[in-house]
């Protein structure tokens, strides 16, 4: 399926966006096929089951192999079905360790964003100055100049409350 572009004169432009790709009708193709074997399964179902009743009206009862014929082929699918999902959620926790990295890999790249000193916003390039005059490179030195700073201000407020005290 194809989606024509206009522009915002209403007018169309001169390319088309493909919404979607090779693998996504790959994956139609795959969907027709799925359900034709689909069809496929639930007529042979039918045929063991006609097959069934039909002994069971002229004996009036079904012998095993009648049963384990019935019973086998859904077996085996359930078995694949069974296979495909835990696939499907293998595949999703892998999908789920690379988001994790990725978004790890991300957080790293916006704090060292700060550090880029190819800034255009006028504030971010007062702040990296003033941290290149005082040796601070990454945010981990930040984050220790913070921590002394809160240690500094704890120890300010037991000496004022000591001398208050006296």
């Amino acid at each position: 399926m194809e989606h024509e572009v206009t522009n915002c004169n209403g007018q169309e432009d001169e390319h088309k966006i493909s919404i979607f790709d090779k693998k996504t009708l790959d994956e139609e193709v795959d969907c027709d096929s799925l359900e034709r074997q689909h069809e496929a399964r639930k007529r042979e179902d039918e045929a063991r089951l006609k097959r069934i009743e039909q002994e069971f009206r002229t004996y009036g009862k079904v012998s095993l192999n009648a049963v384990k014929g019935m019973i086998e082929p859904i077996r085996e699918r359930f078995s694949h079905r069974e296979q495909l999902i835990v696939e499907k959620e293998n595949k999703i926790v892998e999908l789920y360790h690379e988001i994790q990295e990725l978004t790890a890999k991300l957080s790293d790249l916006q704090e060292n964003a700060l550090f880029d000193s190819s800034s255009d916003n006028e504030d971010v390039r007062v702040i990296q100055e003033f941290m290149m005059m005082n040796g601070i490179g990454t945010v981990k030195d930040i984050e220790d100049i913070l921590d002394e700073c809160s240690k500094n201000r704890r120890n300010l407020i037991e000496t004022k409350e000591l001398l208050q005290i006296t």
